[in-house]
């Protein structure tokens, strides 16, 4: 067997900085790089498990996992598996064996734009998941795909390699040189939220007149 010559030589993050961005939330690294770094909401988690890695993608065919099956020959440990399936919700492309399959393979996580099935099982595995749709009926395995290319999620463009951060409020994109100062600000949001939040416990409310002065414009 000749395997295909894929992009594959990305630097990953170290599972170190994985542990510190699964801490961080969506919303905050999104509020610091221009408010529009996240995914559709159609990608609904399937569980409450953090995720966060560099994205491994897969571009299959609707309802079709013939390319999934090859991704797991390329895939290291802490990966985001990225499955664009076209968006077809008819007929999942991966179920609870490929799941444990991308545990055993130490994958961070799962994105899967198009259908999953096996829910009630997913719900209880230990290994995030994100996907647009549920369907019982089982997935072809014909082709054609792609390993390691550039998909899109929604309106949001993802590159093998990205970053992506991912909770309960969703998954949000980061170009790898964006990382070191995307963390940074978000520390510094943090500690500034923090503030306003004891201000309200304290009786101090934020200015709003800002509002106003803008309603009035």
């Amino acid at each position: 067997m000749i395997k295909k010559t894929i992009y594959n030589d990305y630097e990953r993050l170290s599972l170190e900085k994985i542990d510190e961005l699964k801490n961080l939330e969506s919303a905050h690294i999104d509020d610091v790089l221009g408010r529009n770094r996240a995914i559709s909401s159609e990608f609904k988690p399937v569980n409450n498990k953090r995720l966060a890695g560099n994205a491994f993608t897969v571009k299959t065919s609707a309802g079709d996992n013939l390319y999934i099956y090859a991704a797991f020959d390329y895939v290291k440990e802490g990966d985001i598996l990225v499955v664009d399936a076209e968006g077809y919700k008819n007929r999942a492309v991966m179920g609870e064996i490929l799941m444990r399959f991308c545990i055993a393979k130490k994958l961070g996580g799962v994105i899967v734009n198009g259908s999953i099935r096996d829910y009630e099982a997913l719900k209880s595995l230990d290994i995030p998941i994100y996907a647009t749709g549920v369907n019982p009926n089982g997935p072809y395995k014909n082709g054609p795909g792609a390993l390691n290319v550039p998909v899109t999620l929604g309106s949001i463009a993802i590159n093998p390699g990205d970053i992506l951060i991912g909770d309960g409020d969703g998954v949000v994109v980061v170009k790898p040189e964006e990382l070191d100062k995307a963390v940074k600000e978000t520390y510094i949001l943090i500690e500034k939220e923090k503030d306003i939040i004891a201000n309200f416990e304290n009786g101090i409310l934020p200015d709003t007149s800002f509002a106003h002065e803008k309603i009035n414009e």
